[in-house]
């Protein structure tokens, strides 16, 4: 069996595009860059449903033994 190979994320395709224009290109392309060392614990908690769209990128580099906790 082939694996899965695209890299294009299908929840795009059911965007609320007048939303996603609204946040441009940048909005879109920016990353929040999180790294956890080694048994490190980090906690992140986002508030969501303001009446502007949004849009939250977080990147986790989780070393051995750590653990992220993301709630929203």
């Amino acid at each position: 069996m082939k694996a899965w190979t695209k890299s294009r994320d299908e929840a795009w395709r059911y965007a609320d595009i007048d939303a996603v224009a609204k946040l441009g290109t940048a909005g879109i392309a920016e990353w929040q860059d999180i790294v956890l060392a080694s048994g490190e614990t980090k906690r992140i908690c986002l508030a969501v449903g303001s009446d502007a769209p949004e849009v939250t990128r977080r990147r986790l580099t989780v070393g051995d033994g750590a653990r992220a906790e993301v709630f929203a």
